[in-house]
């Protein structure tokens, strides 16, 4: 993630792994519950706007430290938003 809070790149965590990667910041339970509202989120705003099918189609999701209850969610086919390498996008397209 770039200092503006952009996704650049992706890791692969194995789940096991995942608690003690957070141990001084979040407890496990305050991880999964967050992962699970903002999953939820995610899902019903993908359904909910139809453009799960584009793959070009970043959702951008904001969360912000001061208002840690809301998520806010817009979309952009902005090339800089753009992080899923080529050969993934057409093996999804093939499927």
């Amino acid at each position: 993630m770039d200092k503006r809070g952009i996704v650049t790149r992706l890791e692969s965590f194995a789940t096991d792994d995942i608690p003690s990667l957070g141990v001084e910041q979040w407890t496990p339970r305050v991880c999964f519950n967050f992962l699970d509202r903002l999953l939820t989120r995610i899902k019903g705003k993908v359904v909910e706007t139809g453009e799960f099918m584009t793959c070009r189609t970043v959702h951008i999701f904001e969360w912000s430290i001061t208002n840690k209850e809301e998520v806010s969610h817009h979309t952009s086919d902005e090339k800089r938003y753009q992080f899923l390498p080529e050969e993934y996008l057409s093996s999804e397209r093939n499927t």
